[in-house]
Parts: structure tokens; sequence; C-alpha cells
């Protein structure tokens, strides 16, 4: 098409009016991409873009000629252009081909305003060399972001295609034809098929197969009767055939076949018109009883069943249909979801049934691999992969993670060695897991112990099943989607059992028997007559294979049995790992034990500072052991990363000040490491990427990067005073300077002197980097408060490297700026008319724990009025009194409020710092297992999605809130402040606080607190702050004099501390 239809801006308008009902209009079409030059090329740094014409299926398509360049980003093709009114039903369009990796194409609708964004996305899009037509239905269609925050697509004013980089690469996309067909709006769930057969047993007519719940997934076990449903009156090539009178959109099938008639092959088709049939879908080799059929997607008028092998030749009976809506099993993790509601409760992992599912991590520091475990003992070995899970069965009674109480442990009650324990009456299992090995060949360790407590012999089978379900729940979105996993093959090869051809799960301990099963063969799980000694391999068409190692334990009175299993790292080199089996179960034992001991005295030896906290700071200084452990576990080699799945990637806000907790755990090697991979990453214009992953560096401005980047290498020095890294990196970090001081001075022009924008004069740009101003990127006070922080450093660096000019050029620009920043905290203040700190300059917003950047690390409590920092995080306490009262409301919160704790320490307010502590302690899931996700819901069972488990991000604030209590350091005098969060209660106690090298910018504390007589000794060594040091008497009681080396010194501020010129003992008595 050519002429006034192919014009920019087009509006196409639907003459609805003049359909018939029922009748369907041609597509119209909404671009046509023959004008090439309508298009704008708009690559994210780093990105190349060419935009040209290439043929067509109709005329001329707009070929996009891409390469990432080993970034992330984006490939963006953006025209003028306008949306019309949509119909109530339609489908959209789009011919694609091209050669690239998978990535993901978006289609974007943004209105005039630039702000708010509608979108459809294929992620994982995988093209080919030919034509493929792409569909998009309503339900495809969402907001993605912007003020508005929802509705419809209205005030459209332009179209972004875009690419974004998945596995990334370089190549080329054709597009061609986007049009709109309107649709007859679909056939309601409600409405009633109706049905025919080819045959039907006189009495059992075909009509009788759709009860009258067809349209609602079962929510129990129980199935029809024998005699209810249809039944046909031939065996061999029949069919079921359900009439919908419309296109009826729909995701699957539940089927109740008879437990002794059913359909052993048959094939599911669907039709428009009953003339041309689709297949849909192909069975073969089915189960009997219930039968899930998985059909995302599908939107027939005519739906049939083709029966072609019944189970014994027969005949077939069918004792219902029941049709999944559209929205029922949209995802294949959904889908897995309607299984296990119509499943016995424990027959399907938990996370499948509607509840909260919290994990742990387990692996080596920097591997690529991790596994997760979940709170009920099932191991997920591989990223995105399959789970094991155990249960126990007793004369045919299988008891699973829903029977009996389940308690959570630690070994040695820090170490990332997690076990879960249930108990069922006198009957009981716990599942030990651990990693041995290097990074890039670590094995997964699984360990299960199965206890009789009866005092009667007793036999019991212990199963390990392997699932297509991942420990990662369904409602886990980000990075790696959770719920289900693919198990397309597998097999036994001795004593191993195969996965996908890659990962292999080793019965150290020799198995008595096992299983294998397709999913529409068998249920989740086998019965004693389904073990057998040689399973046979099985080839899945729908990935979601299952299969089980069975023990047969003979338990004596008050007797324990362990299985062994491994898991050794998929694609080992060399191919499939070869089997460690051991000969019998003592010898099984022996290896397992001898290499738990050996991962205990590594975590141990992981600890280079040693804290030790009597009374209730015994469980703070458990869970910094384990945080330091698990931020460790989450590394990627050098990267250091908040998460093991949802946050699988790199961040400079999190990894700096990750870092900076690193550094003062004696970690600095990780530190510098990170350091040394992550400037590379630096954009040519000194731009910082907030984050870089496998595909790269990604470009989306986050104004805050800058200036972490500039404090990681600083803190770096200060912690180590090694000038070697400061040296090699500072002409790139040079270049990060001068970015950020340029992006600080395009807000000092005339025009921001004006009245209307002097409020944020000297800020740095707007951006999103405070995930609160996603929506609308904010002139954020965190973003400045870095900028104040990074400019700072950037003058302790240049010195440091030798550059003068640098040195003088940013300690004056840091100074400026942080005038600046004060100056329009003030006028924020009083725009707004607020007397909390705001956390963005347009908004006046409250934001405690955004705030808390002002304080540490940008140092700023000398700059800002006392007044207003104290009324902000008065705020933050009223915040958390309501929380704590009984029947209180609050649905969620982010542990980053670990920061809050930071705070209250250095504001002198030691008492609230103790009992949100305390609060946040209580916030663990499960606590035993010293850990935080990045949300928590009030809720403890809520499905909704949670972040990583655990946080490393959320742990590294844990670690430096944790550390501020026992000392920080204060710039502005150089002095380091110590005990400023010791209670009474720990001095007095005959455990004392101890604390052996804990890193400071002036060396490393070594720091004892005791008791003696009625005196409180504090011994302090190792650091020479060239300001002193800053003594804090623990809080809750007074001291009435303070004495060192037998001599009285004074006591200060209030009689709260005493200063120091350097390390010394001292005694305060009480």
């Amino acid at each position: 098409m050519t002429g006034a239809l192919r014009s920019c801006a087009m509006t196409v308008v639907f003459a609805l009016s003049a359909l018939g009902a029922g009748a369907q209009a041609p597509a119209r079409t909404l671009e046509s991409f023959d004008d090439v030059a309508a298009f704008q090329a708009l690559p994210s740094d780093g990105v190349r873009l060419t935009l040209r014409a290439d043929s067509g299926v109709s005329g001329r398509a707009l070929r996009m000629e891409f390469d990432y360049q080993g970034h992330g980003g984006y490939a963006v093709a953006r025209r003028a252009f306008t949306l019309p009114a949509l119909p109530a039903y339609w489908a959209i369009t789009l011919w694609v081909r091209g050669v690239a990796r998978p990535n993901t194409l978006e289609l974007k609708l943004v209105d005039s305003s630039g702000q708010n964004v509608w979108w459809m996305r294929r992620p994982e899009l995988h093209v080919a060399n030919g034509w493929t037509q792409l569909r998009f239905r309503p339900a495809d269609l969402s907001f993605a972001w912007g003020p508005l925050g929802g509705g419809r697509p209205r005030g459209i004013a332009a179209l972004e295609i875009a690419f974004t980089a998945g596995q990334g690469g370089q190549g080329w996309l054709d597009l061609d034809e986007l049009a709109i067909t309107p649709l007859p709006s679909p056939v309601p769930d409600p409405v009633r098929p109706s049905v025919s057969a080819s045959s039907s047993l006189m009495g059992r007519p075909a009509a009788l197969v759709v009860p009258p719940s067809f349209n609602v997934a079962p929510t129990d076990t129980a199935s029809a009767p024998e005699s209810a449903g249809w039944r046909s009156a031939a065996d061999g090539a029949q069919w079921v055939e359900l009439d919908f009178g419309g296109p009826r959109p729909l995701s699957g099938l539940v089927l109740d076949w008879s437990p002794r008639d059913w359909a052993a092959d048959y094939d599911v088709e669907g039709s428009d018109d009953g003339r041309s049939w689709t297949l849909l879908r192909a069975v073969r080799g089915s189960g009997g009883g219930r039968r899930y059929l998985h059909l995302p997607d599908a939107e027939p008028t005519k739906l049939r069943l083709s029966l072609k092998r019944s189970s014994r030749g027969n005949r077939y009976g069918l004792r219902a249909i029941r049709v999944l809506s559209d929205s029922a099993a949209r995802t294949r993790s959904a889908f897995l979801e309607r299984v296990a509601q119509g499943s016995a409760r424990g027959a399907w992992p938990r996370s499948l049934t509607g509840q909260q599912s919290y994990w742990t991590v387990v692996g080596l520091p920097h591997d690529e691999r991790d596994a997760l475990v979940s709170e009920d003992g099932a191991v997920e070995p591989e990223l995105g992969g399959y789970s094991v899970e155990p249960m126990l069965v007793e004369g045919g009674r299988p008891r699973t993670w829903a029977d009996g109480q389940t308690s959570h442990s630690l070994d040695g009650g820090w170490r990332p060695i997690p076990t879960v324990s249930r108990e069922h009456d006198d009957l009981a299992i716990a599942t030990t897991v651990f990693a041995t090995g290097r990074p890039g060949r670590s094995v997964i360790w699984i360990r299960y112990r199965v206890v009789n407590h009866a005092r009667r012999r007793r036999s019991v089978t212990l199963l390990a099943a392997l699932r297509p379900v991942q420990v990662n729940p369904p409602w886990q979105f980000l990075g790696v989607a959770g719920g289900a996993a693919s198990v397309r093959t597998i097999g036994f090869k001795g004593r191993q059992l195969i996965v996908n051809d890659s990962s292999s799960v080793i019965a150290m301990t020799p198995a008595s028997a096992g299983w294998i099963a397709r999913f529409d063969s068998s249920a989740a799980s086998p019965t004693d007559e389904q073990l057998t000694r040689e399973p046979r391999p099985v080839v899945d068409s729908v990935a979601l294979a299952s299969a089980a190692m069975a023990w047969q334990l003979a338990l004596e009175p008050r007797d324990s049995s362990d299985v062994w299993l491994t898991v050794p790292t998929a694609h080992w080199e060399g191919g499939l790992p070869q089997p460690t089996a051991t000969r019998n179960a003592k010898e099984a034992n022996e290896a397992g034990e001898a290499m738990l001991r050996g991962m205990r005295a590594f975590w141990d030896s992981v600890l280079v500072t040693r804290i030790a906290l009597p009374l209730d700071g015994a469980p703070l200084a458990a869970t910094l052991r384990t945080a330091l452990a698990h931020v460790l576990i989450n590394a990627r080699g050098p990267a250091i990363q908040p998460g093991s799945r949802s946050y699988r990637r790199s961040w400079i806000r999190d990894g700096a000040l990750t870092s900076s907790a690193l550094m003062r755990m004696g970690h600095a090697a990780e530190a510098r490491a990170f350091l040394d991979w992550y400037v590379p990453n630096v954009f040519a214009n000194g731009k910082v990427p907030c984050c870089v992953d496998a595909r790269g560096a990604d470009p989306v401005t986050e104004n805050d990067a800058d200036g972490e980047l500039l404090y990681l290498a600083a803190e770096y020095f200060r912690t180590t005073r090694d000038t070697s890294a400061v040296r090699a990196h500072w002409p790139v970090l040079a270049r990060v300077a001068a970015h950020l001081d340029s992006l600080r001075s395009s807000r000092r022009t005339t025009q921001y002197r004006t009245p209307d924008l002097l409020l944020v004069f000297g800020l740095l740009p707007p951006s999103i980097s405070h995930e609160g101003y996603s929506a609308k990127p904010a002139y954020s006070y965190w973003d400045d408060w870095w900028g104040v922080r990074g400019l700072d450093d950037a003058g302790l660096l240049a010195r440091v490297a030798g550059d003068g000019a640098g040195a003088a050029r940013y300690v004056a620009a840091g100074r400026e700026m942080r005038a600046d920043v004060v100056a329009s905290v003030a006028r924020s203040m009083k725009v707004h008319g607020v007397r909390t700190l705001p956390g963005a300059a347009e908004l006046g917003d409250l934001d405690p724990t955004s705030s808390t950047m002002a304080l540490e690390p940008a140092q700023a409590l000398g700059d800002l009025p006392r007044a207003a920092v104290e009324a902000t995080f008065d705020s933050a306490w009223a915040t958390l009194e309501r929380r704590r009262q009984p029947g209180a409301t609050w649905d969620i919160f982010v542990p980053y409020e670990w920061r809050d704790v930071g705070a209250y320490v250095r504001l002198g307010q030691p008492e609230r710092a103790r009992s949100y502590a305390a609060w946040l302690l209580g916030m663990r899931r499960p606590a035993e297992w010293n850990q935080w996700s990045e949300a928590v819901w009030r809720e403890p069972r809520t499905p909704k999605f949670i972040g990583d488990m655990p946080h490393g991000w959320v742990a590294s604030d844990f670690m430096r809130a944790t550390l501020d209590m026992l000392a920080y350091e204060r710039e502005r005098d150089s002095t380091l402040v110590v005990g400023a969060g010791i209670p009474i209660a720990w001095a007095r106690d005959t455990a004392g606080v101890s604390v052996r090298g804990l890193r400071t910018w002036w060396g490393s504390l070594t720091l004892r607190v005791a008791p003696v007589a009625n005196a409180v000794r504090i011994t302090i060594d190792g650091v020479r702050p060239p300001g002193g040091i800053e003594l804090r008497a623990p809080f809750g009681a007074a001291p009435v004099s303070a004495w060192a080396d037998g001599t009285q010194i004074p006591l200060v501020d209030g009689g709260r501390a005493v200063r120091l010129a350097g390390p010394g003992t001292v005694e305060l008595r009480y």
C-alpha cells in the first residue's frame, strides 16, 4: 500500500457499526514500514543501530541492524504514531524475520507527554530467516510505566520498537505490516458448549461429559463415579467434540478418565469452522484418572479429542471435561498451580498451592553455580532447574511437607549449611545441604537422616522425588522466572539420574529402586508398585517429567539411617561427571561426613573478623557471620551480586556498599577484585553503568552510579592504603569524575537561577536510580548525596594518583555541590512545608531509609539542620511503633531499614538502634537461617514477590549497621567512634564483648569489653586515627568516673563518652 495510508502519524478509523453481529472485519494496517525515513534510530549507550529499507511481505520492510558490542541495553526504532480507538476485542499482528540471538522484542506505545508507556512483549524471541507472523491479543497489552499508573492506552503519540538485549550479540531484524483485526467478542467462560461424539454407549451420551462446573478448575481430588460421563460404544478411532459457538480463549483442559478405560493415545485439535482442524496437542502413553493438558493461547471455536488407542482395548470412558479459562494457566507455572490445586495436599511443592515458600542459598564463594534449599527441604541444584524433594512412605502412606512439624537450623548456628527437620510423630527426617569443590567444579551434597523415635522396629521407604519445579516460587518474576522447570529427558545410568542430558544426581548411598514418568502418564510421585530396579528413560514432549530414587530402610528402635546424594556441576569439563558413588552405605557416610567436616573448617577460615556478643547480641553476631557467607556465595567470580536468581546482576550501588561491608570484615581482596572488574565497563564519556551482567554494561541512566564507583575506589584506599588500585584506575576514574562534575554543572546555569528552577540548582539531573521514582525520574537527594561523596572522593583519588590539578578541582567541586545540596534541601522543606528531610526536591516526600545516605556515606550530619534530621528518623521510629501495635494493618516493608539502625547509632540514639535491630531480627525467615528477603510481607504466607533470598544488599546493610554499633569513622574530625551501640547488659555479662580484626580507615580494631567489680573495662588496640578515639560508654547506665592507666580522665558529652589519643584501656566506674 502507498499514498495516504502510508502517511506519518496515520490514524485508522474502524467502521465497526457496519459489521454484522459476530462478523470479523478485515485486518487494517497500523504501520506498513514503507517509509523508513520516518523512523529514528535510538540505541542505548554502547549499542550500534542502523535503520534501512528491505524487501517486505508486502512492499518494503524496516531492517534494524544492531550490534550490542558486549553491552546490555537496547536498539530502538521510533516514529510518530497515532493509535486509533481499540475495538472491544482484537488481534494485532506483526511480520518479523532476522538473524539474531534470542532477545526481547517490545512494541511500545508512548503518549504525548513521553512519560506513559504501554507495551506488548515477546521475551527471548527466536527469529528465523523466513517471515513469521507474531500475534498479540488484548491480554498481551499492558501498562509499562508512567505517572498515569495504568488504564487503556490513550493520547498515543509515538511507536517504539525495541529489541532489548537478552543474549545480545549482533544481527538484524526485519519488520513489516503491523496490523490490527477487530474480532468477534470471545465466548464468556460460563457459556456451556454443546457436545457431540463419534459414538456413545446407551445411557452415556456425550453431553454428560461436561459437568455443571466445567469452567472451574478442580480444587480437590474427588472425581465423578465410574458411571458418570461419556462412554464410547466402540474402541479404536473415536472422537469427542466441544462446540463453543464462537472463539473461546482457554489455557488448558482437565480430563477425568476412567481409571480402567482411558485413551492412551489421542490428539487435541482446534477449529474455527469445523472443517479445518489444527493440532494443539498430541498425547501418547497417557495414564488414566485425572489428566491435565496445557493449551496456552488457544482460542478455538470447536475443540476435538481425537482418540486413537484405549488403555485395554475396551472402549473409552471419560467422566468429565473441564475447560481452564484463558487466565487460569497462561504460563507453565500457573498450569502446575492448577494441577496442584486439584491434587492431594503435599503431592506438589508448597509454592504451587498459593502459599509463600522461603528458601536459602548453598554454594561456594564466587562460583557461577549455587543451589537453593526450600524451607520444606527441596533442593534446586542448578539455576532455574528441577528440584529434589524428600518424602517418607510407611505402610503405603506418604509423609510430605504438609505433614508433621518442620524446624530449621544452620550448622554451628551460622555456617551456610542449612538443615530442614520434619517430625512425623515418632518418625523424623532431616535434610542437610552443603557445597564442596571449587568454583566451576562444585558439588552439592545432600544428606537425608531418617530417625525412628519409636521403641519398635519399622520399615520405611525414603523417596528423593525429582520434580519439574524450581524452589524459586512462581511469583518470582525478575531475572530468572520461578515456578516450573523443564525436564525433557531423564534416565538412569548406573547410580546416576541424568536430567536433560546434562545434570546428574548421584546416589552415593545405593538406592533400592527408582521411578521415571512423563507428565501425561503418571501422578507426581510413585506408588510402591511403580518402583522398579531398572526404570526406563523417557522423553517428555511437555518437559514436565518426574523421577524418584527410593531406599528401603530397616530402622531399629531409636535408630537412624543416613542417605547421601551428590549433584556435581552440570556440563563439567569433559562432559558428564564421572560417578563418585561409594560401594555401600557405610562408605557413603564416611565420605559425606568427611566432606562436611572439611566445609565446616573452610567456612571457619572465611571469618577474618571475629566478633562475639553476649545475650541478645548473640543472634546479631551469628547473623553477621552468615550474612558474610551469603554475600560471598551470591558473588559470581569477582562480580558482587545481591542475589542468585532475581538479582543475578551486579549493580554498582549494591556493590559499592557491599564492598564496604566486606572490607570492614577483612575481605578487601574481594572489593579490589570487584573494582578491577567493574571499571572497564565505564562508558567512553565517563558514565558509569548502573549495572553489569553477562550481557555487558546496562546503559540505563542512574545518576548515583558515578559517585558510587568513586566511593568504592576511595573506600578501598582508605581501608587498605593500597595506592596501586588508584593509580591503575585513575585514567578511567578521572573520566568518571569529570562526567559527574558535568552533570551537576548542567544544573548550575543561569536558567536554574530563576525562581521556577532554583529549587534544583546544582543538583544532579533527575533519574530513576531510586526505585521509588521508577514511574517518573526525580531529583532524588539519594543521587545528590552520592554525587557529593563521589566528588569528595575524586579529590582524594586524584591526590593519591599524583594529579594535583584534578585534586584541587574536585575538592572544590565537592565543597560547592555539598553547599548546593544543603541549600536545595532547605528550599524543598520550605516549598513543601515539611519539617523532615525530603527524598526528592520537587516532591518533598519522606523517605528516611533513603535519607540515611546523607549520614553515611556522605557524612553530612554536621551540614544539615539537626532538627530536620532528627524529625526524619523520629518519623521512621513512629512507623516502627505503629507496626508493632497489636492488630496493625501494614502489609510490607523492606529490610533496607537496617540503614535506619545505623542512623540511630550515629545520632546518639542507641536505645532506638537496639530496639529496631531486635524487631528486624524477628523478621528473618526462617529466623534460624539468619537472612532476609528484599521484601517482607506481614503475613508470612502471602504469595507475592519477595526479591532474592538471602538478599545480599540487605545483608550488607545489616552488616554495616551492626558494625557501626561497635565502631565507625567520623570524617569531619578524623575520629574513630567506638562502642556507640553497646548496651550496659552486654558489658556487664561475664562473656563480655570481643572484637578482633574489624577493619577501619586507621587500622584493624581489637576491642574487649568486660565487667570488673563495679566497673566495665574496655581495651582498644590496633587503630590510630588522626583525630583520636571517642569511646562511648555502654548505654543504659551512666558511669560516675573514667580511668586510664590509673589516672582519672574526664567524661565528655554529658558523661556518655571519653576521648583518647590512641589505643589503651579504660575503666568506666558505676
